[in-house]
């Protein structure tokens, strides 16, 4: 990072840094002298540090102390200075990966190194509710753009010194801090030694959020279902943790990863677990049903109408071809249109501001959709269909992207094949599901009826005191001695 070494004479060290920091008008000099005279400058980067507290626990104390011309180095100044952390740094190299991070530097004249003082600061989005992740019951506070406050979160949650947190950069421009955080015990070594394997190979310029992350150390980097999973509530990573996954935290992000990933995650809602087992295991059926619809309702009402007109009820299917009959468009072609204008709608009001958004959403598809009729363009049988696929999708926020591939590719199946075409999308789709793996885990683990145990948390809640054990993948499988 460094394009210079450090030298004894403080005139030229901050030559140096002007020279590095040139055309950047963020860059800091605070030059003082103690109270013998001793030169000594404090350097840091506007708007990433407190700066009360540099003038309060750094400034103040060498200004007012007698420092000796004998101190050759920065290391007696540790204990001059009244910072929660100090260190004598040596190489240039890690002194300016602090002052990026936000510390306060200290540069003396004549001594050798240079005093990194801890001084982060500047302004931060407060610990708030999450938007992405409602719950019904349970805590309301959500991870922020700060990594270290991120931990500290979990923290409050495991307080146990087993829980670790290794810290690294990645991005050769960015220099993104990056934590990993596992229990140490219960998370799998391997699991843990190829997520480090894998942070290791990863070279890029910059790291802006943790999606550039996801990307370079998921399994499948083309399937459209995910094998990294990410959440931004404390709670939730907490009990990722417990069950023996690993975390990633990304500086300047909310978004938490967690690995491995199973595709049961997909239908588990955030408050599942403080809420009772049967109303869980009800909600959780209802996601996977509405899955399932959302992907094949509008592919299994165009084999109905168009291929198989003996399953459809004599009075209804009357009903549907007087309502198509002057309808100019094909089946097919009216449920393409509407599926391409409800992701219009459903984008356009996920970028707009939030109340606009909803009202553009709802009056939206309500206009849209009552003058469609009205004129002729497609059937209102349509418009009901392509409504509940999409408010089905809804239900499962985190296949919200897979849902969307899903429902075109086996519409077009349904459209050449009929309910044939259908249910070999159906079929396709399941061994692509079975093919897939998250760090050397099964996606589809736990999916084994011959073994109870393992569908107490997966097609079924069971209550907690009936979970004994944690997931296979984890290095320490009892989560609870003994029986109730």
């Amino acid at each position: 990072m460094a394009h210079f070494s450090l030298s004894l004479s403080l005139d030229e060290n901050i030559n140096k840094l002007n020279v590095l920091f040139e055309n950047d008008d963020s860059l800091v000099l605070r030059h003082m002298q103690s109270a013998n005279g001793r030169r000594f400058c404090v350097v840091f980067l506007e708007g990433m540090v407190d700066s009360q507290l540099i003038s309060l626990a750094v400034v103040r104390p060498l200004r007012n102390a007698n420092i000796p011309e004998a101190w050759a180095d920065c290391a007696p100044l540790i204990d001059l200075v009244d910072s929660d952390e100090a260190k004598d740094f040596q190489n240039a190299d890690e002194a300016l990966r602090a002052l990026m991070l936000g510390d306060a530097l200290v540069f003396m004249d004549g001594a050798a190194g240079v005093l990194m003082c801890n001084a982060k600061g500047g302004e931060r989005r407060g610990v708030t509710e999450a938007d992405s992740e409602r719950n019904l019951r349970g805590p309301r506070d959500s991870f922020t753009e700060s990594a270290v406050v991120n931990f500290a979160l979990i923290r409050r949650r495991l307080q146990t010194p087993e829980l670790k947190c290794e810290m690294r950069t990645i991005g050769r421009r960015s220099n993104t801090m990056v934590c990993v955080c596992y229990l140490e015990g219960v998370a799998d070594t391997k699991i843990l030694a190829e997520l480090k394997r894998r942070l290791d190979k990863i070279d890029v310029d910059g790291v802006l959020e943790s999606n550039y992350i996801e990307e370079y150390i998921e399994d499948s980097p083309f399937t459209p279902f995910k094998t990294v999973g990410s959440t931004e509530r404390p709670d939730v990573a907490a009990a990722n943790l417990l069950e023996g996954r690993v975390l990633v935290l990304v500086n300047n992000t909310p978004m938490v990863l967690s690995l491995p990933y199973l595709f049961i995650e997909n239908f588990q809602a955030n408050d599942d677990y403080y809420l009772g087992p049967w109303f869980s295991t009800f909600g959780k059926w209802l996601r996977l049903l509405s899955f399932l619809l959302s992907t094949s309702m509008p592919a299994f009402y165009i084999a109905a109408v168009c291929y198989h007109n003996e399953m459809i009820p004599g009075t209804l299917l009357f009903n549907i071809a007087k309502a198509t009959k002057s309808i100019p468009f094909t089946a097919v072609m009216e449920a393409v249109i509407m599926l391409l204008i409800f992701e219009i709608l459903r984008e356009a009001g996920a970028r707009m501001p939030t109340k606009l958004g909803q009202a553009l959403s709802i009056v939206g598809a309500l206009i849209l959709g009552q003058a469609a009729v009205a004129s002729g363009i497609v059937s209102d049988s349509m418009v009901i269909v392509v409504a509940l696929s999409g408010i089905t999708s809804l239900m499962v926020p985190r296949l919200a992207e897979a849902a969307v591939l899903f429902r075109f590719v086996y519409l077009g199946a349904a459209a050449v094949f009929g309910l044939y075409g259908l249910f070999f999308g159906l079929l396709a789709s399941f061994v692509h599901l079975v093919s897939l793996s998250s760090f050397g885990v099964f996606y589809l683990e736990g999916f084994d009826a011959t073994r109870s145990r393992h569908m107490r948390d997966i097609l079924w809640r069971a209550p907690l005191w009936l979970m004994r054990l944690r997931p296979s993948f984890a290095k320490d499988r009892v989560r609870r001695d003994g029986e109730r």
